[in-house]
């Protein structure tokens, strides 16, 4: 018997993706889409990875091509499509260096302006269930911009980017590590 199998529900559990591209990693809420009882709202800014995202979800997604942070006009840092790395925060060459390609991948191609949207402040997005973050560092703003629209929120999953020498990267660490001790997120680091 599988937890699937003990549960009924008739309600969809609301998905939130934020830092969505379609790269070659299975979401963890990917069980819950291919078995109906999940619906996906994905944000990517990345226009780039829109199309990946609407072929592999279909109806089975609403799209969002904002940029989630605190409603400020941000700089992006472009890095190539297949390497999901674009981001708000320019990537640090010295932390990449510490993994294999990922300072190929984290090259930035170009930077531009965008303005942010604040989570809390984004039409048509509902309550959400759930919550998978990787946005390259930039959680924690996206949290505080966001929380009534995650109060219901259980779990949380996503991929923090801790440097030392950020303040937003200690917090962030404290504030999720507590809440793994609580059962209520699941929290993969990288330097």
């Amino acid at each position: 018997m599988k937890l699937f199998d003990l549960i009924d529900t008739e309600e969809v559990i609301e998905i939130l993706d934020i830092g969505a591209s379609a790269i070659n990693e299975t979401p963890v809420y990917r069980t819950l889409m291919d078995r109906g009882v999940g619906r996906l709202n994905a944000f990517e800014g990345d226009a780039r990875q829109i199309e990946k995202l609407q072929d592999t979800y279909a109806e089975r997604a609403r799209i969002f091509q904002e940029f989630l942070y605190d409603g400020t006009e941000q700089q992006v840092y472009f890095c190539k499509p297949e390497s999901g790395m674009t981001s708000l925060l320019e990537p640090d060459p010295v932390a990449l260096g510490f993994f294999s390609w990922f300072s190929k991948f984290g090259a930035v191609e170009k930077v531009e302006t965008v303005q942010t949207q604040r989570m809390d402040d984004v039409a048509g997005l509902p309550d959400i269930d759930f919550a998978k973050m990787d946005i390259q560092g930039a959680e924690l703003t996206v949290l505080q911009n966001g929380t009534e629209r995650l109060a219901g929120c259980w779990p949380f999953n996503w991929k923090c980017r801790l440097s030392r020498s950020t303040r937003t990267s200690r917090v962030l660490a404290r504030w999720t590590c507590g809440c793994a001790r609580k059962g209520i997120c699941r929290i993969v680091f990288w330097m």
